[in-house]
């Protein structure tokens, strides 16, 4: 075999660069969830805070198989886009011949490991911690090395197992991050709802303008929940202290009407001119509650 070793330099270059190229690969698949997490959380109409909702339903799935194809960046042929660029190959550790999908699935595996992957290559630009696991090691394009004809039969598995291997992990994120506030559409409250926003616009109508919702029921809890979102007639977010101190008075005026404890929200504060858009959102979570 005449595989010709890479060096250091072009080892974190090839690095980056398929972090960049992957990383605009992903952003295209996640842009259907983006865009429907930022719907949801500016729809004063539906209150449910999104927070990592959008790995759920048509959308997260997408996104989710977006994410997967990190680790399968090497598949065709043992190169990459940046490897393609740099001219270089992933080849088996024994044989030097072209590493195989599956192969090249394992070795990107790893990548999830960046920072123990970054070291490894520094030391050993050959083999990173995925080389040695997956029995491969990069090396120069040699264009003279016979190279398999490129068959879905080959290359869909791999895909397949990165997927379903993405997935599971999804499953493993903290259900009380990923799981939508389960409120009873049907228990909306007109009056409460009128009665807060009131509540605002007397103590804070000279800062800000307030929507609000409130609902009777969180489904098999015996909780409301508020949504409140302010129109704020000037910037207070930028400043951290300033936004806790306004924050804390807007927090004091819910409690005020309805005890701490009793109900699940959210307060979204927006600020919007001809000049800039700035928005931050409080969530209010029961934590104390029997």
């Amino acid at each position: 075999m005449h595989n010709t070793p890479v060096n250091r330099g072009t080892r974190i270059a090839t690095m980056l660069l398929d972090h960049v190229f992957m990383t605009i690969i992903i952003m295209f698949f996640f842009m259907p969830a983006f865009a429907s997490v930022f719907t949801t959380a500016f729809n004063v109409e539906n209150p449910e805070d999104p927070n990592l909702n959008f790995l759920f339903g048509a959308t997260g799935y997408i996104a989710l198989f977006g994410f997967s194809l990190y680790c399968c960046k090497d598949i065709f042929n043992g190169r990459s886009l940046a490897k393609r660029i740099l001219k270089l190959q992933a080849v088996d550790h024994k044989s030097g011949q072209v590493a195989t999908p599956f192969q090249c699935f394992i070795r990107d595996l790893f990548c999830l490991l960046w920072p123990v992957e970054a070291i490894i290559a520094l030391i050993n630009p050959d083999r990173r911690l995925g080389d040695y696991i997956a029995g491969t090691r990069l090396v120069t394009y040699d264009p003279n090395l016979a190279q398999p004809k490129i068959s879905i039969l080959r290359i869909l598995p791999p895909i397949i197992v990165s997927y379903g291997f993405i997935l599971l992990l999804a499953q493993l994120i903290p259900k009380n991050i990923m799981e939508p506030v389960d409120y009873s559409p049907t228990s909306y409250n007109a009056s409460e709802s009128a009665q807060l926003a009131q509540l605002f616009s007397d103590s804070l109508g000279t800062y800000l303008s307030a929507e609000c919702k409130v609902y009777d029921t969180v489904k098999q809890k015996p909780l409301k929940y508020i949504s409140t979102v302010l129109h704020l007639k000037q910037n207070y977010l930028d400043q951290e202290q300033q936004y806790r101190q306004f924050n804390q008075k807007v927090t004091g005026l819910l409690y005020s009407r309805f005890p701490e404890g009793s109900f699940n929200g959210k307060i979204m504060y927006l600020y919007n001119d001809n000049h800039q858009f700035r928005s931050r959102t409080t969530t209010i979570s029961i934590t104390t509650h029997r």
